[in-house]
């Protein structure tokens, strides 16, 4: 039994919140909390070729109060990583060590399915132990199921409550990184709250196309008969989750396929873009059907480089394009979350022109939408290490937590 710290759970859910308290300390005292990695670790913001064995860590000071207690829900951070008041702010703001590379894994039937992972928190004062505690923080519940499923081009994981019935399900589609790591983490999230969840890879698998670049939007299709195969899945409650790449995908598959009645879309365009073959253009479209590329916007290098020197967005979503994507055709409510400060397209005036399009053609279900002043591109999850805005940005921490809020309640209510 811990002598000073208290939390409100020692496992709990990678997206959940939870109480961090230490009691019975010296009054108006200096501690210090290091929080550090003790198992493999999953960061789904890290780049894919970060293995699971490099330790993250974090060191923050914090005082005591009057009470001999610092909360970590009212005590401000002092130093560390972070400043200010943060709950999560131990939990959530780590950094590497050391980096370690590896190789990335292609083979479905090795990837791991990233179950959980364990921190040890540990107090100090005056550079003397005072106390430690672990917490384990998982993707998957115990109650989830989990099968591989095998289809002829793309690969998938279906994640599901055990002994349940008629259940919502979600297509999870994730962004141009490739490999399936980054869906499965938020399918199983999802699926933690009761929802039937198919999370794909489409592509740079064994077994898929090497390159985004021609992907059957079929795909979707065939994800979507796979759950109205199942005993469990109400076959009138299917929604799609995409986000980056995935959010294009999930908008253009919703567009034609009537059985997705629900539609979240994190960072989306509003255009159909050309393929990509690693970092370069590939010269084709991103999406086929029935054999035929989809239209899209070509990559011009002259206009991009101008656009760069002017400092305006390439392309230019305010005007019309040809491989602007048909959302009015969507069968269901929509949501669109997007920075305002994107840096790999700009999302927000692509919500924009979603909105816009939605509106001319009268579209007669519910559109919700949220735009963000702190964040970026990558809008993924709350309290995991997202270092690409800078180590410890609270801001973009909390637009993060809100973006998944409300992706759970969109689901909640329209699912």
């Amino acid at each position: 039994m811990s002598k000073h710290f208290e939390v409100s759970s020692e496992k709990s859910a990678v997206d959940a919140s939870i109480s961090i308290k230490l009691t019975h300390l010296p009054p108006l005292k200096e501690i210090t909390i290091e929080t550090k990695t003790i198992s493999p670790f999953y960061c789904i913001n890290a780049p894919m070729k970060v293995a699971k064995d490099t330790q993250w860590r974090s060191v923050h000071t914090f005082k005591s109060d009057k009470n001999v207690v610092v909360d970590l829900a009212t005590s401000p951070a002092i130093d560390g990583i972070y400043n200010g008041v943060f709950p999560m702010g131990c939990v959530s703001f780590l950094v590497p060590d050391k980096i370690i590379n590896a190789k990335v894994e292609k083979d479905v039937a090795h990837i791991p399915l990233n179950a959980s992972y364990s921190l040890e928190l540990t107090a100090y004062a005056d550079q003397q132990v005072l106390d430690k505690c672990e917490l384990e923080r998982f993707f998957i519940d115990e109650h989830i199921q989990c099968e591989r499923i095998e289809f002829d081009a793309f690969k998938a994981r279906y994640f599901y409550p055990k002994n349940k019935q008629n259940l919502p399900a979600i297509i999870v589609v994730s962004g141009s990184e490739g490999g399936i790591e980054k869906a499965q983490a938020i399918a199983q999230l999802l699926a933690n709250r009761g929802y039937a969840t198919v999370a794909i890879g489409y592509f740079d698998l064994l077994g898929t196309a090497t390159a985004l670049s021609e992907i059957p939007i079929e795909f979707i299709e065939q994800a979507i008969h796979y759950l109205k195969s199942r005993e469990e899945i109400d076959k009138n409650r299917i929604g799609i989750y995409g986000r980056s790449k995935g959010a294009e995908f999930s908008l253009v598959a919703a567009s034609y396929f009537k059985d997705i009645t629900c539609v979240v879309v994190n960072s989306p365009t509003s255009l159909i873009f050309e393929g990509m073959n690693k970092h370069y253009p590939s010269k084709s479209a991103s999406w086929t059907y029935q054999g035929v590329a989809l239209p899209y916007f070509k990559f011009k290098i002259v206009p991009f480089l101008i656009s760069k020197l002017c400092a305006r967005n390439y392309p230019d979503f305010k005007k019309d394009h040809p491989s602007s994507i048909s959302v009015e055709n969507i069968n269901g409510p929509i949501l669109l979350l997007a920075a305002k400060n994107d840096e790999v397209w700009d999302s927000y005036e692509a919500c924009l022109q979603i909105l816009k399009r939605l509106e001319k053609n009268k579209f007669h279900h519910d559109v919700r939408y949220t735009f963000y002043d702190n964040s970026g591109h990558m809008l993924t999850i709350p309290y995991q290490p997202n270092n690409r805005y800078g180590n410890g940005n609270v801001d973009v921490m909390q637009d993060t937590i809100d973006a998944w809020h409300k992706t759970i309640a969109f689901f909640e209510d329209y699912l």
